[in-house]
């Protein structure tokens, strides 16, 4: 999920400063990099209003781009899953691991989820019960810790995961409100540095 910035929304930036030296391009340049900036921040604030999450790890999964030759701009959320060990304040329980997911809902444990780390990275993983039996030496381990026989063998798992960012981002009310607030931040951004530039002329 992305918003885009066109070149039809730096109208007004061309007609303030048309026939003004070459400020055009070196107002937008600027203009256009202030404002992917702050609609990352929008976005991230966003997200975060609603998910248990991190501003590192939102911050770090939406990703600005100014296309300079081209006068236009962009920011892209990432698309995939949240795995479950981002959310703030999971952990590992007896019989699975606790996590919360939306700050508007309760937190809950997972069965059959253990915390690990396989293949550099650690991550909540799911397991199906089927396969193995109740530990005898401590029967409220069930599903807290992982079977032997599962160890080294990641095919036989699955990373647990949560809703994607952009589904929220997605939402045509939610998208709508961020459009808006672009298009406010590009206008304030070309007033700025347009005054900025005409003032040392």
């Amino acid at each position: 999920m992305s918003i885009t910035i066109e070149q039809d929304s730096l109208r007004s930036a061309r007609f303030m400063i048309n026939g003004v030296g070459d400020l055009y391009p070196k107002v937008t340049r600027r203009a256009l990099t202030r404002t992917v900036k702050g609609v990352r921040k929008d976005m991230s604030s966003e997200i975060r209003a609603v998910y248990n999450l991190k501003k590192s790890y939102v911050d770090k999964s939406i990703k600005p781009f100014v296309n300079y030759s081209r006068l236009t701009g962009q920011v892209t959320v990432k698309s995939t899953p949240v795995g479950l060990i981002n959310f703030t304040g999971t952990k590992q329980k007896p019989l699975g691991v606790s996590v919360k997911v939306k700050k508007a809902s309760r937190r809950k444990t997972i069965p059959h989820t253990f915390i690990e780390t396989m293949n550099n990275g650690t991550n909540v993983w799911w397991r199906k019960k089927d396969g193995w039996q109740r530990q005898p030496d401590d029967p409220r381990k069930q599903y807290g810790a992982m079977p032997d026989k599962y160890r080294g063998i990641p095919k036989k798992l699955e990373r647990a995961a949560g809703p994607r960012l952009n589904d929220h981002i997605s939402q045509p009310t939610v998208f709508k409100k961020l459009e808006e607030m672009a298009g406010d931040r590009l206008q304030n951004a070309v007033s700025y540095y347009t005054d900025l530039e005409m003032s040392k002329l």
